[in-house]
């Protein structure tokens, strides 16, 4: 999966580039999401929920922590 080059930001957490990008989907059926990735392999990824959390760089900061002391390993092919 690609990211979108519209409206996708990048974030630096503990020295690793990654990627997130707020998906508008139809918010009646909850399908709108962020989705966080490495910067160069975006094989698996991080889906968190914006109702949730407020999609600022400090949260998905700590929703990319929260995910990686739990055992995400983003970079693994």
């Amino acid at each position: 999966m690609a990211f979108p080059k519209r409206h996708t930001r990048r974030i630096a957490v503990n020295g690793v580039q990654y990627v997130w990008h707020l998906n508008h989907g139809d918010i009646d059926f909850g399908q709108t999401q962020v989705t966080i990735g490495h910067a160069k392999s975006h094989r698996w990824l991080l889906h968190a929920d914006p109702y949730q959390i407020e999609p600022l760089p400090a949260n998905v900061r700590a929703v990319i922590l929260w995910a990686l002391d739990q055992g995400w390993m983003p970079q693994v092919s």
